[in-house]
């Protein structure tokens, strides 16, 4: 049965090519403005989410850090003061500081009020709450100073721990978060419908233009496709189809002639190939050169084929490979630039095609060799590296006229791999000549690093000679006094050795002349070449070729390198390059001998004085240890044993005045007021002495984090803002809104701050203090100046000392350790800072400081 398929005239429009363009195009374009615009959506979300999480975890942070002095104290100002700049942001709903009990010390914010029963469900829904512990290091008594904390055996760390003494929690209203969103989405959605508006206008008006012109190329393309390769393709277009049109025309012309050459180039691509990857699979040169001219040969199917080098140093070209029957005439050919056929593809750097040697090369000085050879008709192609002409590679045939153009390409071709198989090849045994060179030179400088004795090294050095340089004798001469003492010759039959001759110091010999001038001497061929009588001499046995190197050490001559040969022409300048390491080495181990016998003369009488001094040096370092040790000791002890009791009496009376014991008379609350001040200001004298033995004992470490010295200069001020208060002194503030975030230790930085600030106040009975921060070059410069009566030039630096104080009056009625600036000092020093003071008597001081912005790790005491 056959079935008929009737296509239904509604969807004819649908399989049109113009249709088919419009409705494949459209929903391409939809989808993927619609997928740019949801990633987009959901990108830019996830970075308001991400930056807002950010933003509530470092405002919490923050708030943390600066409310441990108002925590510890339980002061609701200082935490409100603290707290004062979060408020302020419109995007918190609340917060809340709590004490280590779950105590509310202090609240604030706008939804504050809002967080009881059920409408803090709902609030909850629009923001979200963040908290951070307030950590702060608790006092350790002198036992867990001393002796570790209770539980932990010996050599367990001892530092101190941080506790928790309180909780931050923030609010953060999601409102503007989402307010983004909905604003990028309205703007998508409206981005959308414009642009498929215009792209559905655009691409109906393109499909339209374009398919026409195509209808037509189908048509008479069905016809070619029928084996009507005479058809004419005509479009009138001027676009990229009618030149299209036109090509397929040109196309259809060609085809048969086109696919038998494309056959051939096949074949001669994939024989290439082959020949290519054997040829760089080799890596030692004549397999290399030896494979070169074999296939050359057999790709051409010639009779032979040759391959000629530039030698070393020079600019003759010598043959170096042959593959076929040649004459002993052909294979010693060498010619120079511009010399016969080789000649003239060294100066052009071009391919050159010979029909015939007889008729086009009359005038060749290798015409002859050629004839002797029978060859007639030749191709040769020049080895490239690096645009620079090495070879030439030869194909040559006895019949007259036998290469054509394609030959000439299909040389070419296996040239190009063949130079880079050469440089290659080259490469290899350079390098492995260097490997051999670095191997004795290893040998020997692990010899020479092991022993002072030059007799040990001289097997190892004959050796390391023999890996790089081939000899049929080597031999070691130095001066000795009046003479000359041959202190190496190893030989091999039939030459002698004559290790341990002695003979007359004479400037007419080789020997002497090589001392003399310092500079080596390269014979190649004694036959023709001896100049001297021990030239002369060695001659007799035999040798041929030799070569006398000096050993130079400190621009002195301590000896020569021989080595002798018998094969005429053994040694060239490349020798010379590679012995110099290995003399070198054998210079200074001769010089080193002589040095060590000098100093092993002395030995003994050095030897006893450095042990006297020894013993009294070590006599003198144990009773400073030992002070030292005592001072640290009775530093830490005293300390520690006045530390506890006056956290005792802190504590005690704190609980007095939080009437914890019922009520207090107010004469007594105002004594005991006093004794908390001045137990406090004794517990901070009591710190500074632990502070400076620890600095002492190198046990003061860095904790380094991030930090803002913008929050520690406002948390600096808001803790001494009551004492310049008391003396009606102007503390000010000059600190960037932008300043940089830094990376040290916060609360030692605050401490420098804190002692340079409470010093200015102190000292400073009338006018102000200033505080100002900032950043450049990636460091923070802080400044604290006031008005004082200033510092003398000459106790500038002894105040930064230990124990210094000015020797003034005013000093002594304000009191105090001198310990302050020195630990500001070192706790400075350990950032990689400096701190330095400028004052002049009677107009105030200033105490500056610097901090790299970013420290990565603690800088060592020097």
């Amino acid at each position: 049965m056959k079935w008929t398929v009737i296509k239904s005239p509604r969807f004819k429009a649908f399989s049109t090519f113009r249709a088919r363009i419009f409705w494949s195009v459209i929903p391409i374009v939809l989808a993927l403005f619609l997928l740019l615009g949801g990633i987009s959506l959901w990108w830019q979300k996830g970075l308001a989410e991400e930056e807002f999480m950010k933003r509530g975890q470092a405002m919490a942070a923050n708030l943390a850090s600066s409310s441990e002095l108002g925590v510890l104290a339980e002061d609701g100002r200082l935490l409100t003061s603290a707290m004062r700049g979060v408020v302020g942001d419109p995007d918190v709903a609340f917060v809340f500081i709590y004490r280590e009990d779950g105590k509310i010390l202090v609240k604030g914010g706008r939804q504050v009020s809002a967080l009881t029963g059920r409408s803090a469900e709902e609030n909850a829904r629009r923001f979200v709450e963040f908290s951070s512990p307030i950590l702060s290091e608790p006092v350790k008594t002198a036992e867990e100073l001393l002796i570790g904390p209770l539980g932990q055996g010996p050599g367990q760390a001892q530092e101190g721990r941080q506790r928790s003494i309180g909780t931050v929690r923030i609010g953060l209203s999601l409102q503007s978060v989402e307010s983004h969103v909905m604003a990028l989405l309205k703007l998508w959605g409206g981005l959308t419908v414009a642009f498929l508006a215009l792209c559905t206008v655009a691409i109906y008006a393109f499909s339209r233009r374009i398919t026409r012109p195509i209808k037509q190329l189908t048509d008479q393309a069905e016809t070619i496709a029928a084996g009507q390769r005479s058809v004419k393709v005509e479009i009138d277009s001027r676009d990229e189809i009618g030149r299209l049109a036109n090509s397929f025309t040109k196309m259809v012309a060609s085809l048969e002639e086109n696919e038998v050459a494309l056959k051939r180039k096949v074949v001669e691509t994939r024989t290439l190939y082959d020949i290519g990857q054997e040829i760089t699979a080799q890596v030692a040169l004549e397999p290399t050169l030896r494979l070169i001219v074999e296939q050359a040969r057999a790709l051409l199917q010639a009779e032979v084929s040759l391959l000629a080098l530039r030698q070393e140093g020079s600019d003759t070209f010598a043959m170096q490979a042959s593959s076929g029957t040649i004459t002993e005439g052909l294979a010693r050919v060498r010619f120079r630039p511009g010399e016969g056929l080789g000649g003239r593809v060294v100066v052009t750097g071009m391919p050159i095609v010979v029909g015939d040697y007889l008729e086009e090369y009359r005038g060749s000085p290798f015409l002859g060799i050629l004839e002797e050879a029978g060859l007639r008709s030749a191709v040769a192609v020049p080895l490239k590296a690096r645009d620079v002409v090495i070879g030439v590679l030869y194909v040559h045939s006895r019949a007259p006229h036998q290469f054509r153009e394609e030959d000439r390409q299909l040389l070419s071709a296996l040239a190009v791999q063949a130079a880079l198989a050469i440089e290659q090849a080259r490469l290899y045994e350079a390098a492995t000549q260097q490997a051999k060179r670095w191997e004795a030179l290893y040998r020997l400088g692990a010899l020479l690093s092991r022993s002072l004795e030059v007799e040990e090294v001289y097997p190892a050095f004959a050796e390391a000679v023999k890996a790089l340089v081939p000899y049929d004798r080597i031999g070691v001469v130095v001066p000795d006094g009046e003479k000359l003492r041959m202190v190496l010759s190893v030989a091999e039959p039939p030459v002698s050795s004559h290790h341990g001759a002695v003979w007359p110091q004479v400037k007419a010999t080789a020997v002497g002349w090589v001392l003399a001038h310092k500079t080596h001497r390269l014979v190649r061929d004694l036959a023709t070449e001896a100049t001297y009588s021990d030239e002369t001499f060695i001659a007799r046995e035999g040798v041929r070729a030799t070569v006398q190197f000096p050993l130079v050490a400190a621009g002195e001559a301590v000896g020569v390198l021989l080595l002798d040969s018998r094969t005429p022409g053994a040694y060239t300048e490349r020798d010379l390059e590679l012995l110099d390491p290995l003399a070198q080495q054998l210079a200074l181990a001769l010089q080193n001998a002589w040095l060590y016998a000098q100093i092993k003369d002395h030995a003994e009488e050095l030897e006893q004085r450095v042990e006297e001094r020894t013993q009294a040096l070590q006599a003198a370092n144990i009773q400073l240890e030992a002070a030292s040790r005592h001072k640290s000791q009775f530093l830490a002890n005293m300390s520690h044993e006045l530390r506890t009791p006056m956290n005792a009496i802190l504590g005690y009376t704190e609980l007095i005045l939080d009437k914890i014991y019922g009520e207090v008379p107010e004469t007594i609350r105002d004594v005991l007021g006093r004794v908390d001040k001045s137990g406090r200001h004794l517990l901070g004298l009591i710190n500074d002495v632990l502070d400076i033995s620890k600095i002492e004992a190198g046990e003061l470490n860095l904790s380094l984090n991030d930090y803002s010295m913008k929050e520690v200069v406002h948390t600096v001020v808001t803790a001494v803002e009551s004492l310049a208060a008391e003396k009606q002194l102007a503390l000010k503030v000059a600190v960037p809104p932008d300043l940089s975030r830094g990376r040290g230790d916060e609360r030692r930085i605050a401490q420098v701050l804190l002692n340079l600030v409470g010093n200015a106040i102190k000292f400073t009975e009338v006018g102000e203090v200033r505080i100002q921060a900032q950043a450049s070059d990636g460091a923070f410069l802080v400044s604290v100046s006031d008005t004082g009566s200033g510092i003398a030039l000459g106790d500038q630096q002894k105040i930064f000392e230990e124990f210094q104080q000015v020797d003034n009056s005013t000093t002594k009625t304000k009191g105090g350790t001198g310990l302050g600036l020195a630990i500001a000092k070192r706790i400075i020093e350990m950032h990689g800072g400096r701190i330095w003071v400028e004052s002049t008597p009677g107009q105030g001081s200033t105490f500056w400081f610097t901090l790299p912005v970013r420290v990565d790790r603690q800088a060592e005491r020097t």
